[in-house]
């Protein structure tokens, strides 16, 4: 006989075919908005911002382990050529990558829009201080620790905006059919009993 199938939930189960997509398109235009704005005051900590805000949106809307990561993974890949964060340079795709790293442990402690803000504003924080470990400048740890709090209150607000950005399009077509797209029968069927379940509470 065969053992039913049993629903568990979005995070533990690997990313989709569309996940990835839209991971890859984040990362895409976080590169993007971090090269149009690397001429500004303060570049690692608008690097550190942005960084922040895309991963916080991609594991809001994805809401799978993984997807902030690639996220982050795609972003400092195609940034390796760009002048963001501290210019040119492989360093960039380290950075990106161990924030992603960061962000997903805190993501996945807690799977909610507070965890977003909390993961975000760690990733941000990480940029900093990897960049001095990366440059091995030991006389510069009072300059990166302030750097790193500056980055964290940057990354704070970015994680935010993430949120609020989610929550005003959370209910919208889009993001509904994003959600349905290439779920399983037994994630219907359990969206199925859910319903079933709560109006039967109603009744009551």
């Amino acid at each position: 006989m065969n053992e039913p199938k049993v629903w568990t939930p979005a995070v533990a189960r690997g990313l989709r075919a569309v996940d990835v997509e839209a991971a890859v398109g984040l990362g895409l235009t976080c590169a993007a908005l971090s090269w149009l704005t690397a001429d500004f005051d303060g570049g690692v900590i608008t690097g550190a911002a942005v960084a922040a805000f895309f991963m916080s949106f991609a594991a809001l809307l994805v809401k799978r382990g993984g997807a902030a990561l690639l996220t982050s993974a795609v972003a400092g890949i195609v940034s390796i050529p760009g002048p963001s964060i501290a210019g040119p340079g492989m360093y960039k795709l380290v950075l990106l990558l161990v924030a992603g790293l960061l962000f997903e442990v805190v993501w996945l402690m807690r799977r909610k829009w507070s965890g977003a803000v909390a993961a975000g504003t760690l990733a941000a924080m990480s940029i900093p201080m990897m960049l001095l470990v990366l440059s091995g400048e030991g006389g510069l740890l009072g300059s990166a620790v302030n750097l790193s709090l500056l980055s964290a209150a940057a990354g704070l607000v970015a994680a935010l905006l993430a949120v609020a950005a989610w929550d005003s399009v959370a209910h919208s077509k889009w993001a509904i059919r994003f959600e349905v797209v290439g779920r399983s029968r037994a994630w219907h069927a359990h969206r199925r009993r859910r319903l079933f379940n709560a109006e039967r509470r109603e009744m009551v």
